[in-house]
């Protein structure tokens, strides 16, 4: 497994600046966000075990070829699991038509609180 921080991969960090509008935080934060290339379905649920022990602020898992269905999958379940990490998809074939999706297919972990503070300060709603 190859890991790297965003602000350091020049793909990732054209990602962060392309969605600074919709998503602030991320851009303002890619030294303190970590990608991970060819994490295993075993693996990246140990390391994320790590995640709120740490000083990142996202962990970014890659998981080529997986489809957007499996990566939903995952996020549902990932959430019923815990309370303290909310889990993220994104797919290069699920975009919103606002072209903020991922290049790979991905899932995110980030700190609930921390993104629900993040989410009240913008005003945003989840329908």
């Amino acid at each position: 497994m190859d890991v790297k921080v965003a602000k350091e991969d020049s793909i990732w960090r054209s990602y962060f600046t392309k969605i600074r509008e919709v998503c602030p935080w991320s851009y303002g934060y890619m030294d303190k966000i970590l990608i991970w290339e060819g994490a295993s379905e075993s693996c990246y649920k140990t390391v994320s075990k790590l995640f709120p022990h740490t000083k990142h602020e996202a962990y970014v898992f890659v998981f080529e070829g997986k489809s957007a269905e499996w990566l939903e999958l995952q996020c549902e379940l990932l959430n019923k699991e815990q309370n303290v990490c909310e889990w993220l998809w994104s797919h290069p074939d699920a975009d919103s038509g606002d072209n903020t999706s991922t290049h790979v297919p991905v899932l995110i972990i980030q700190d609930r609180q921390k993104l629900d503070k993040l989410r009240k300060q913008v005003g945003y709603e989840e329908d």
